[in-house]
């Protein structure tokens, strides 16, 4: 789809890869957009091939890419650069966070790993250079247990009276995190490679709904 001016005429140049209702957030000329089309262009091209079913860490040095690159399309206009990178950012970040919300929540494990899954996206900058490891583990530690797993260790904690009990108890809590690292790097992953698989598309932003 592409955008409308405020004449309601169609546009002479724009992006795919920003969405229609960004543009004015944006305040990019036709030549500038003209270079992030062919920098978003050239990373496809790139990318052809490549498996979508890669690791978590994997996919975000792809997506990075892609922002480094139509930053850098951008040329001397560090602010414009900026902008673009934050409005993608932005649409990246809504978007994982929907499918996020969307994971299974039915056991206490899972709620907690949709919980921090949530958590990691919606301040994840796709700009940045991380270890998803470290961070999904850091948002499994901020994300409590649910209901009824916090009830069970308020209960524990009365209970457990010496403090080598409740030292045990804390060790526990950190191999349970541990425990839940790996699944959750699984979910995170699934949830990149359909942010990928849109990328990669024609139209990345197009039917919102059916995706």
């Amino acid at each position: 789809m592409s955008p409308l001016d405020d004449d309601h005429t169609r546009m002479l140049e724009w992006c795919p890869l920003i969405h229609e209702d960004d543009y004015t957030k944006i305040g990019a000329s036709e030549l500038e957009l003209h270079r992030m089309s062919n920098a978003y262009d050239d990373w496809r091209a790139a990318m052809r091939g490549k498996s979508s079913s890669d690791t978590t860490g994997v996919l975000l040095d792809r997506i990075r890419m892609l922002m480094i690159g139509v930053g850098i399309s951008c040329g001397q206009n560090r602010e414009l650069a900026e902008r673009v990178q934050a409005v993608v950012s932005q649409r990246l970040r809504s978007l994982a966070v929907k499918y996020a919300q969307g994971l299974p929540g039915t056991t206490g494990t899972e709620i907690r790993i949709r919980g921090a899954l949530i958590r990691f996206f919606s301040t994840l900058r796709f700009t940045r250079d991380l270890d998803p490891r470290e961070e999904i583990q850091q948002a499994l530690r901020e994300t409590p247990p649910s209901a009824h797993d916090a009830r069970v260790a308020e209960i524990l904690s009365r209970v457990l009276r010496t403090q080598s009990e409740m030292e045990k108890r804390v060790r526990q809590e950190g191999d349970n995190v541990l425990g839940l690292i790996s699944p959750a790097l699984r979910s995170a992953a699934v949830i990149l490679q359909k942010i990928y698989e849109r990328l990669m598309s024609p139209d990345p932003w197009g039917n919102d709904s059916d995706r």
